[in-house]
């Protein structure tokens, strides 16, 4: 069964759409929001660059943990949910080259390629092969 994944409708689509997985937008548009006060914060000042204190990193490090168990949630149900249907194999695209988008996702304000990256897309198949 052929699976798209994708991150402007849904995270996991079957090929027979028979199966649609969504991911949390909640919890990635807080992630979004908090990147982006980094960001700013990280943006060089008269020349000089503020690094995050022990607090925010700390954060930063809880909120990549978030997000990544997050998708293997995902990836789980997925699996579980072919599983379930009867599915023994999934062919998924190759995503390597997305993480290269230049465009904007207009629901979160930041680009694709990066969101894909946030959201680690592109191992997506050493995931569900593990």
């Amino acid at each position: 069964m052929g699976v798209d994944i994708n991150i402007k409708n849904n995270l996991f689509a079957t090929s027979d759409k028979n199966i649609t997985i969504d991911y949390d937008r909640n919890m990635l548009n807080d992630y979004v929001k908090f990147l982006k006060k980094i960001d700013k914060r990280e943006k060089a000042v008269n020349g000089k660059t503020k690094k995050l204190g022990k607090k925010q990193n700390k954060i930063y490090q809880k909120w990549q943990t978030r997000i990544q168990n997050m998708v293997i949630e995902k990836v789980v149900e997925l699996v579980k949910s072919a599983k379930n249907m009867g599915y023994s194999h999934l062919v998924l695209e190759d995503l390597e080259l997305l993480g290269k988008l230049r465009s904007d996702n207009l629901e979160f304000s930041i680009n694709n390629g990066r969101l894909i990256r946030l959201l680690n897309l592109s191992s997506i198949k050493n995931r569900i092969r593990n």
